[in-house]
């Protein structure tokens, strides 16, 4: 009796590079400007992957969410997130309520780990 052939996994085309970061980023730059600013990002609304689904809905929210993963994983939104009393933004901008210490903690640890991580690469 022979066993049956397993066909290799299928490989996903993976669109979630740095050129489809790019693209998401101008998108969401040019409609959100007092959230999403490259120079000077705010810390963002709990919550904001909905806000910002139910907002572009033409975008797929698993999208969505994967770029605000790496938004909120770059260094200077880290820093946004780490200065004493921060306040968190909705997507027009207004207030979203204050940075709780939890969080800003976890921003500042995760800097150092970034800081350390980096320098162990040179």
């Amino acid at each position: 009796m022979s066993e049956p052939t397993q066909s290799p996994p299928k490989k996903s085309v993976s669109t979630y590079n740095k050129e489809s970061y790019a693209k998401l980023e101008a998108i969401f730059t040019k409609l959100f400007p007092r959230v999403f600013c490259l120079d000077n990002p705010v810390p963002l609304a709990i919550r904001m992957d909905k806000q910002l689904c139910d907002a572009v809905p033409q975008i797929p929210r698993r999208r969505c969410r994967w770029f605000l993963l790496r938004w909120c994983a770059r260094k200077q939104y880290l820093q946004a997130m780490s200065k004493k009393g921060a306040v968190r933004r909705n997507l027009d901008g207004s207030k979203a309520g204050p940075v709780i210490e939890k969080h800003r903690l976890f921003s500042v640890t995760k800097r150092a780990k970034k800081k350390v991580k980096k320098g162990a690469k040179k």
